[in-house]
C-alpha cells in the first residue's frame, strides 16, 4: 500500500483535496467489502481549478400509434379500430411507403405519431479531472513523478499465465471523493467504482518545459479520466458509500 499526497503539505495544512483510492479489481465472484484495506493506494491531489459532475440518462422515442393499436386488439375492439390499428402497424413496419405518403399528399395531411420518451437507463458516468501540478522544491519534484508513475501502474493491466495461456488481469478500480467533506456532505457526489479510460501528462505544464536541476519537471499537467463501472440507482444516491478510510 501507498500514500502520496500533492502538495507535500496537503494534509498538514488542511488544504482540500480529492482522494483516489485504488483496489485490486472485484470480480463478480468475490464479496464487495471483503477485501484487505492493506491492498489499497491511495493518492491525495489538492482539489483542481474546475470540478463538475454530471449525471445522464437514456431515453428512448416510440409512438403511441402501436401502443394504441396494441391496446385496441387486446380488448377486442376489433369492429371499431381494425383500419386504424391496421393503418398504425403497417406505419410502424414501413410497408408500402410510397402508398403512405401519397395518401398524405392528397390529404394534405400527416399521421400524428404521439411521440413519447420512454425511460431506458441510467449512463455510465464519465469523470475527468485537470491537476497542474508545479514543484516549489526537489523533494516536490520527485514526488509529482511518483504520483504519475504509480498512477500509470495502476491503470495498466498485468499479465497472467494459466495452462499456457497468457490473460491480462484486470487493472485497479477506484473510488473517487471530495475531501474533509465525504460521501458528498457538501453535494458533491462520491464515486464508488470506477475505471480509468484514459491519462494524460503534460511536461510542458503552463505551456513551457522547465526542467530542474536534476532533470525533473517542474510543472506537469495531468489529466485523468474515469467511467463508472455500474450503472446508478436512486439508492446509490442515498446509500452510504462503502470505502476504506479517507
Amino acid at each position: 500500500m501507498s500514500q502520496l499526497s500533492y502538495p507535500a503539505n496537503l494534509l498538514a495544512d488542511n488544504i482540500p483535496y480529492i482522494l483516489f483510492q485504488a483496489r485490486p479489481y472485484i470480480t463478480k465472484l468475490e464479496q464487495t467489502g471483503s477485501q484487505d484495506p492493506s491492498t489499497s493506494d491511495y493518492i491525495r491531489l489538492a482539489i483542481p481549478p474546475q470540478l463538475t459532475a454530471q449525471d445522464g440518462f437514456n431515453y428512448d422515442t416510440t409512438s403511441l400509434l402501436k401502443t394504441e393499436a396494441l391496446s385496441n386488439f387486446m380488448n377486442g375492439e376489433f369492429a371499431d379500430s381494425a383500419k386504424g390499428a391496421l393503418a398504425a402497424l403497417m406505419q410502424e413496419v414501413g410497408g408500402i411507403e410510397g402508398l403512405k405518403n401519397a395518401t398524405q399528399a392528397m390529404s394534405g395531411k400527416s399521421t400524428n405519431p404521439k411521440e413519447e420518451l420512454l425511460f431506458k437507463s441510467p449512463t455510465l458516468r464519465s469523470h475527468s479531472f485537470n491537476f497542474n501540478l508545479f514543484a516549489r522544491s526537489e523533494d516536490e519534484a520527485k514526488l509529482i513523478t511518483n504520483i504519475i508513475k504509480k498512477f500509470r501502474e495502476l491503470i495498466y493491466p498485468t499479465t497472467v499465465t494459466d495452462s499456457g495461456n497468457s490473460f491480462y488481469q484486470f487493472p485497479h478500480e477506484f473510488s473517487i471523493s471530495q475531501h474533509p467533506f465525504s460521501d458528498g456532505g457538501n453535494g458533491f457526489p462520491p464515486i464508488p467504482n470506477a475505471v480509468c479510460t484514459s491519462m494524460e501528462s503534460n511536461f510542458a505544464g503552463g505551456g513551457r518545459t522547465v526542467l530542474t536541476k536534476d532533470d525533473y519537471f517542474q510543472a506537469i499537467d495531468l489529466t485523468i479520466t474515469f467511467q463508472d463501472l455500474r450503472t446508478m440507482t436512486s439508492k446509490s444516491i442515498t446509500s452510504p458509500i462503502d470505502r476504506d478510510g479517507n
